[in-house]
């Protein structure tokens, strides 16, 4: 993973942010380009009740593995869990995310980049 300020700052954010209870409304995943998004809503900050959208994307992903001992698509988007590490020494970064209906994703990569904004919700009446 390079050191590049994107990766730290993003790293930091990441490790500042709660996941728990937020839901995963899109997962990006390019083949070709070894990349993971994962874009998820709720409230992220500890101790602020406000929801956000958040967009988590991994780069130069290796090792991807999907657990889903149900075998059919989750029932839950919840997510329970969501921790990445990252090895000085070995240059590389974790990414391990527990479903609320016993799903898990995990990889290693390279580079992260964090992007969050507040979740704006209007009604209908709005577009009246």
């Amino acid at each position: 993973m390079s050191n590049e300020p994107r990766d730290r700052e993003a790293l930091d954010l990441i490790a500042q942010r709660s996941f728990d209870s937020c839901a995963v409304f899109d997962v990006q995943l390019e083949m070709l380009a070894r990349r993971l998004q994962l874009r998820l809503y709720g409230a992220l900050r500890p101790g602020d009740a406000a929801t956000y959208l958040a967009a988590l994307t991994f780069f130069n992903i290796r090792g991807l593995e999907i657990e889903n001992p149900a075998g059919n698509f989750p029932e839950s988007v919840r997510l329970v869990g969501l921790h990445t590490t990252y090895s000085e020494s070995d240059d590389v970064g974790s990414l391990e995310v527990q479903g609320g209906s016993d799903w898990q994703l995990r990889c290693t990569f390279d580079g992260v980049a964090y992007e969050e904004h507040p979740a704006t919700l209007a009604s209908l009446r709005d577009d009246l």
